[in-house]
């Protein structure tokens, strides 16, 4: 197996060079970001892959208005992503300029700021989709069984997101200085839990209850959960480039207007990007349940694609951050 993989890692690996002898990149520069962004790749597309067997776990158990409730769930959650990436964004300029300058106290500090930021920021969005989860479904539906179905996994999913702010916010952290892989083994090691969570919940396995949608919305909380408190112990203990120190000063102000400053601004195009889909999601519900459980499924197929893209815009981030700060 492991000649497997070093077999393996030898031929994606060649990929840098082979565009450095093309003359599209310098070798060097090429094989840094390539390093940088596999992980994120890697990463993105295994927690895709397992949303789309959630989706497909939930068809099978309850149908295909199961799957579009799950999808008008689901676009309100994106709502609450796109705040996690912007706070994000602003983290990994501020910790990837203060690593290039050679700042680390400074670089934990940003860390700490964000994390508490991100709690300030999600949890009144958990509370939020909690009381009003029933209106806000059917506000996409006039289906009683989608919006019923949709308001258990909305309420349930809104639940783990000061979790997923946590775990955003801190994997874009670490990749300011340049560790993408940490990210990636714990992102990666909650998904086997995720998945058989899931399993066992929507089609009640053994003794567990059948808790059909309920049950994809538990094993997605629970991963997150998951997720933070491995990060949370990374920080925590010291054995990393960057942590969280409990003690010393909380708060500085020219740090927050940066993280602001910096995800202010990809706040706007996250949400107007997410909220243009609300009206297309609308017609579609018009359409049928059917017709929207093909597009969440084809959704998540689209989603596999942008990976790449993804690694490589973190890559460049952490890259150009540190080359500022120098």
């Amino acid at each position: 197996m492991s000649t497997y993989r070093d077999g393996i890692r030898s031929i994606v690996g060649r990929f840098p060079a082979l565009l450095a002898r093309l003359g599209v990149v310098d070798r060097e520069m090429g094989e840094e970001i390539f390093d940088l962004a596999v992980p994120v790749i890697v990463t993105g597309s295994l927690r895709t892959l397992v949303r789309t067997v959630d989706f497909f776990m939930v068809s099978i158990a309850l149908g295909s208005t199961a799957v579009a409730a799950l999808q008008f769930g689901f676009q309100y959650s994106l709502l609450t992503l796109g705040l996690g990436l912007s706070l994000a964004s602003g983290t990994i300029s501020i910790v990837s300029r203060f690593t290039g300058a050679d700042e680390p106290e400074r670089a934990d500090l940003a860390l700490k700021q964000s994390l508490w930021l991100t709690l300030l920021v999600s949890t009144p969005l958990a509370v939020i989709g909690w009381v009003w989860a029933e209106p806000l479904i059917d506000a996409l539906t006039e289906d009683p069984r989608a919006i019923a179905l949709g308001a258990v996994y909305l309420k349930l999913l809104m639940l783990s997101t000061p979790f997923h702010f946590w775990t955003i916010v801190s994997s874009r952290a670490l990749a300011g200085v340049g560790d993408t892989r940490t990210p990636m083994y714990i992102r990666t090691s909650s998904l086997p839990t995720n998945t058989a969570i899931n399993a066992v919940l929507i089609f009640g396995l053994g003794p567990f209850p059948r808790l059909g949608i309920a049950g994809a919305a538990i094993g997605t909380t629970v991963a997150n959960a998951l997720q933070a408190t491995l990060f949370t112990a990374v920080f925590l203990s010291g054995r990393y480039d960057i942590g969280l120190r409990l003690s010393g000063p909380q708060f500085d102000r020219s740090i927050l207007r940066e993280i602001l400053r910096v995800g202010l601004p990809i706040t706007g195009t996250q949400l107007g990007a997410i909220v243009a889909r609300f009206p297309f999601l609308f017609v579609l519900g018009a359409l049928g349940t059917n017709v929207v459980a093909a597009y969440a499924i084809g959704r998540r197929i689209v989603a596999l694609a942008r990976m790449p893209a993804f690694g490589y815009a973190t890559a460049s981030s952490t890259l150009v951050g540190q080359s500022l700060g120098r």
